[in-house]
């Protein structure tokens, strides 16, 4: 449809009544059955100006402007659907029609009360049966009544009347609805009482609210329920126990003959009173000669009967005890709990209450897909109820999803934050989070006093705790991100708190939903929901000891990694590292100021992790910190933080930088006599001059690396050494020579069974078999080497191993597979910010745009290319891009142009040492054809005039040539 209706719109909902059972019945016949169903109701609603904005299985969900219309339809559906009488399995369709406020975003309605009571009301009704609500009836009746002879022209001049069904409770448990009957001598007449809430005894409340999403939790929890006689609903305050215990009953209430009943023992303080309240409920009076539980027992022993215990927590065995004795005696009651944590009664079930779906802050969502989040959608309801005119738009999407991310999902904290869009934008109310118990009151004035305010609600939590519970859950606050049982032991103990107490105590916080315990590979990992957080920072009085213990058990953990990390199980602590990752950074910001030189002892130590995962950024910003606060100090700690700050400054381009920090680290680790910080520096300033052309100094210092590491028995660093050689090889054109160093290499890491660098190790044998023209031996090692890369979470050489495949397919002539593959390794060099990588891709792909035509775009890219390389000042980068610009101009059929780029790509590689005529067939083959074309003297003039312009005169000209 152009127009889509929004607004006000009128939702017709139809399905199939028995459709699984049919399917059982008429397997052959069904299909043809279904097709003609689709048929008929898509050609009739797409005939009286209806939108079909989903079907699932046999359920069509579609949405009219005009209510006279939605009602047309569904009544030639249903007239159609009963003449069609044939041999096939006959189906009976039940239609439901409801009118309010949705608006269509783009890919799905939001008005998520209108449309879940328009679902409800569709499946109120029977098969053959339309079900139309009060506020569709008032727009039918306004038009039908004016228009009455040319309504029912359009009918086939039936006569339509509509049956009163009076006021239903529908299974939403929200306010009751009028329900009308559409009637006609052409539809079917009587159907049996409407399936509603009200058909069967209960007292469940009405709610103000719709129950927004959990799906598949309810699907879980109905499962859960069909296997026992208790189940209990556990999870922390607000998570949404009593809501999901509501509606779950409102859903199975027909399972249960005698009704399903509702008591709520949240004002209740004396648990002698429980029995009591429970009697009250079923109008109960109290007997002399028996006891309270004995009644009740009387009573229900019979019945098939649910009831739901609600807000058990602070009763906990009193509501256990009463739960037990009732399950006992009454062999159909079935019993649903509401609580912070089990009763931990004979034959329980639990099932913890989860928050709802928030977005991942880390990935950019539309305002569209945004809106398809469980929290999202509980917001957006809640805020529209109090701010007709808001919406999720591109500009208000990133606040959003980060408000519903730092809320945990919460329900009563995202109705609390949503309440504030009356006098709030969304970021202005994610701006005020850090003060979340200020902002987060004001709740219904009708709810209980806990549930108006967040910060009343984790009150009533933490009141009902013991005086060590209490305790641990402020100590475990100091964490960020989580922790182990052996960190818990070892920060927050002391002699208030002792170790062997740890477990204990926080398995209770466990089992009161406090704390939230996943398992991953075979760990137990803690934390607690960000609102928990919060509240136990600020109950948390004097942290400062805490702190220290905090800071000592991460750097101990950090120094244990330094090591592990070049051994066999460096899989295994990159896991462990990267887990605590928030812990340390939190450990490091906290130290900075205070023990400055144990910062750059613990900074210096996450280097090789730093360095594996690529945060050159991150571990450069911690390293300048606290070099900043150690500037007169001069050990082992500082000098391997120099080295780290001018290696992660040269990745990230940064080379003045680099260069100091390099020459500094290599001046202090001489003064100190620290050999392993002297041969580390050594090699890091050989890569350095190496990227700069500078072959002969970068062979004196690889060559002196390698003297310094094979004299102190470093066998790390002896490998390393020779590697770096190898790659200085590579750009001297010897790859014979470049290939016997790595394999030497190889042998070392095997010995020390260090897996990153066999596979980085691996990557340079590849690439050394792409330079001798053995194109699918270099495929095969790289694709074979590219998913260990990817499991070490090594996005540095991933990257390289992806563009180095993407050249390949490039040469190969698959275009499109090579520009998929330089496209996924820039995004990566991007992503970790190696700036001195990023033109590489950008050169292949200015390559394929203009091999394809997109000449403009192929500009673009070259121009950026040639300003990062520019940037970073590599000599290697600047002679890269006169020679992929001879190439194109070569392309381009520009003889003349192309001469003079590759004479300067030649004179600029031939000055740092690195011959393309050596390196590069390709060039080989196009000079032989220009000069068969150019001729001998002409070819010369142009050579000679290639050789005279310099870098800059070299790009304008061939920039212009490119226009």
């Amino acid at each position: 449809m152009t127009n889509v209706p929004s607004g006000i719109v009128t939702f017709l909902f139809t399905d199939i009544e028995g459709s699984t059972k049919l399917a059982q019945e008429f397997p052959e016949r069904l299909p043809l059955a279904l097709e003609k169903h689709h048929s008929i109701l898509s050609e009739i609603i797409e005939s009286n100006n209806g939108f079909v904005f989903e079907i699932i299985g046999d359920a069509f969900y579609c949405a009219f402007e005009n209510a006279i219309e939605a009602l047309k339809a569904a009544y030639e559906a249903q007239v159609k659907f009963n003449s069609e009488k044939c041999n096939e399995a006959q189906i009976k369709v039940r239609m439901g029609i409801h009118s309010g406020v949705a608006e269509w975003n783009g890919s799905l309605y939001m008005g998520y009360i209108t449309l879940a009571r328009t679902q409800r009301v569709m499946s109120t009704a029977y098969g053959e049966q339309i079900l139309i609500s009060n506020e569709a009836y008032e727009l039918v009746k306004e038009n039908f009544n004016v228009t009455n002879q040319e309504i029912r022209n359009k009918m086939d001049r039936s006569e339509i009347s509509f049956r009163d069904l009076g006021e239903r409770r529908l299974k939403d448990v929200i306010q009751p609805i009028r329900l009308y009957q559409v009637a006609s001598p052409a539809l079917r007449k009587d159907f049996p009482p409407l399936n509603t809430l009200d058909a069967r005894p209960n007292n469940l409340p009405v709610q103000l609210t719709s129950f927004i999403g959990r799906k598949e939790e309810m699907k879980q929890v109905k499962a859960l329920l069909k296997q026992t006689h208790l189940l209990t609903l556990t999870g922390p305050g607000g998570a949404g126990k009593t809501r999901l215990a509501l509606q779950l009953a409102a859903e199975i209430i027909d399972d249960f003959a005698n009704g399903v009943w509702f008591v709520e023992f949240a004002s209740l303080t004396q648990p002698a009173l429980l029995p009591q309240v429970v009697l009250k409920v079923f109008e109960l009076q109290e007997e002399t000669e028996r006891t309270l539980e004995k009644t009740l027992c009387d009573y229900l022993k019979e019945k098939e009967i649910l009831i739901i215990l609600d807000n058990c927590e602070h009763m906990i065995e009193a509501c256990a005890t009463l739960a037990e004795k009732l399950l006992g005696y009454c062999p159909k009651l079935k019993v649903i709990a509401t609580s912070r944590e089990a009763l931990r009664c004979t034959g329980e079930k639990t099932h913890r209450v989860l928050s709802l779906e928030i977005p991942n802050i880390e990935k950019e969502i539309s305002a569209e897909k945004l809106s398809q989040y469980e929290s999202v959608m509980l917001f957006l309801e809640r805020a529209v109820a109090v701010n007709s005119n808001f919406r999720v738009v591109t500009e208000n999407a990133p606040a959003l999803a980060q408000i519903c991310h730092q809320l945990d999902g919460i329900p009563l904290a995202i109705e609390l934050a949503a309440a504030k869009i009356r006098v709030l934008s969304v970021e202005e109310i994610l701006e005020k989070l850090n003060d979340r118990f200020g902002l987060l009151t004001g709740g219904s004035r009708t709810a209980l006093p806990r549930q108006q305010t967040l910060l009343a609600l984790i009150d009533w939590s933490y009141d009902l705790l013991s005086d060590k519970e209490k305790l641990l859950l402020q100590r475990l606050s100091i964490f960020a991100g989580g922790w182990t049982l052996e960190a818990a032991s070892e920060v927050c103990s002391d002699k208030q708190l002792k170790r062997n107490e740890i477990l204990d105590v926080l398995t209770k916080l466990v089992d009161k939903s406090l704390v939230i315990p996943t398992e991953k590979d075979g760990k137990v990992r803690y934390n607690t929901l960000e609102t928990i957080h919060h509240y136990a920072v600020e109950k948390l009085v004097d942290n400062s000891e805490l702190q220290k213990n905090h800071f000592d058990y991460f750097l101990k953990l950090t120094e244990q990694s330094e090591i592990q990390l070049t051994g066999a199980e460096q899989i295994k602590w990159l896991k462990i590292i990267e887990n605590e990752l928030a812990n340390i950074r939190s450990a490091l910001k906290w130290s900075v100021k205070i023990i400055p030189d144990s910062t750059l002892r613990m900074a210096s130590a996450m280097g090789e992790f730093w360095s594996a995962r690529s945060y050159y950024s991150e571990g450069l910003d911690f390293l300048l910190t606290a070099l900043g606060e150690m500037k007169n100090s001069k050990d082992i700690y500082k000098a391997k933080a120099l080295h780290l700050a001018g290696l992660f400054s040269f990745r990230m381009g940064k080379n003045v930088q680099a260069k100091s920090f390099l020459q500094e680290g290599l001046e202090l680790s001489q003064e100190i006599g620290y050999s392993t910080g002297i041969g580390h520096s050594l090699l890091t300033q050989g890569t350095y001059e190496l990227n700069f052309g500078h072959y002969k100094k970068t062979k004196e210092l690889f060559e002196n690396s390698l003297s310094k590491f094979r004299e102190f028995n470093v066998n790390v660093g002896v490998a390393k050494s020779l590697v770096n050689l190898g790659v200085l090889n590579r750009f001297l054109g010897d790859y014979e020579k470049s290939e016997k160093y790595y394999e030497e290499a190889l042998e070392i890491y095997r010995e020390l069974n260090n897996l990153q660098q066999i596979a980085l190790t691996t990557f340079h044998i590849g690439y050394i078999a792409y330079y001798k023209d053995e194109l699918e031996k270099s495929r095969k090692i790289l694709e074979e080497n590219l998913p260990i890369l990817k499991k070490l979470g090594d996005k540095y050489y991933s990257a390289k191993s992806i563009q180095q495949l993407g050249v390949i397919s490039y040469d190969q002539g698959d275009y499109d597979k090579s520009r998929k593959l330089n496209e996924d390794s820039l995004k990566i060099f991007r992503e970790i910010g190696y700036k001195n990588k990023i033109p590489h891709p950008l050169f292949y792909l200015a390559k394929i745009f203009f091999k394809q035509g997109n000449r403009e775009k192929g500009k673009r890219i070259l121009k950026e290319s040639i300003s990062i390389s520019r940037e970073v000042g590599s000599k290697i980068l600047l002679s890269d891009c006169i020679y992929i610009l001879a190439d194109i101009v070569f392309d381009q059929g520009k003889e003349e142009a192309a001469t003079k780029l590759i004479a300067k790509n030649e004179s600029m590689r031939k000055h740092i040492g690195q011959f393309s005529i050596t390196l590069d067939t390709e060039v080989k083959l196009n000079l032989s054809k220009l000069k068969s074309k150019l001729g001998n003297e002409k070819f010369k003039q142009l050579w000679k005039a290639g050789l005279s312009m310099t870098f800059d005169e070299a790009v304008e000209f061939a920039l212009g040539e490119l226009d």
